[in-house]
């Protein structure tokens, strides 16, 4: 399949992002995931002693996690932690993977501090590679 036929890319083979529709299909997920936490921070002595697995379904920080292992048995424990921990994985890479350097040149053009830090970093992490 040419370069072209593959969603998001031009006949030059670079990415292009998706338009705004897409990146608020990206966006509302991951706040709601962070309003989530919150309320589960917010919860937290609460949930610990009533509901811990809904606890960490909330908020699987390392610090719920350690306050739950011995009230829950082993697989729902790791499978709701892991499960919770996983979840916007997919939602900040496709952000990287589409908007990344969009995000850069935008924030070199608002500020040239951050914008050329931001950059030295990327290659940082190419050498790295």
């Amino acid at each position: 399949m040419p370069d072209s036929a593959v969603v998001g890319t031009e006949s030059t083979g670079e990415r292009t992002p998706p338009g705004r529709h897409t990146l608020k299909l990206l966006v509302v997920p991951i706040v709601v995931l962070i309003v989530i936490s919150n309320v589960g921070d917010a919860l937290a002595p609460k949930l610990v002693e009533s509901n811990p697995l809904l606890l960490i379904a909330m908020n699987a920080r390392n610090r719920n996690l350690i306050l739950v292992t011995n009230q829950l048995d082993a697989a729902s424990y790791y499978v709701v932690a892991t499960l919770r921990l996983l979840l916007s994985d997919p939602l900040f890479f496709l952000i990287g993977y589409w908007y990344g350097d969009t995000a850069l040149t935008w924030m070199e053009s608002r500020t040239k501090t951050y914008g050329s830090m931001l950059r030295q970093w990327e290659r940082g992490f190419q050498r790295a590679a």
